[in-house]
């Protein structure tokens, strides 16, 4: 399958970055090259912004992975946020660049669960 996507892309002049290709399975990993190159596998990746994985705890997961973005965020604007600026201007920052981080996508796993 991944040798035809890769000879049917380069047909119509795109080529498939082996290095930055990834595999993710939950069954026996098989391995598949691509172009002489083997492709890696991996147990879990960001996808648009979210943690992906099989674990069991991929949501604990994601909770702590985006709690430590959101301080590497706090401490990238601590100028602000503990300087001698108005509350105003620090909640600016707070709601447009840290809470963001924290809550990105969070209203869409919700329905998501409520789905299921």
């Amino acid at each position: 399958m991944f040798q035809n996507l890769a000879s049917e892309s380069n047909k119509i002049g795109l080529e498939m970055n082996t290095s930055k290709t990834k595999i993710m399975t939950n069954s026996i990993e098989t391995p598949i090259s691509i172009e002489g190159q083997n492709i890696e596998y991996v147990k879990e990746y960001i996808y648009l912004g979210k943690l992906t994985s099989f674990h069991s705890n991929r949501n604990e997961n994601e909770v702590d992975r985006r709690v430590n973005l959101a301080w590497r965020k706090y401490w990238a604007q601590k100028e602000i946020l503990k300087g001698d600026y108005s509350l105003k201007m620090k909640k600016i920052i707070m709601d447009s660049c840290i809470l963001p981080t924290l809550t990105y996508l969070s209203d869409m796993d919700f329905h998501q669960h409520n789905q299921e």
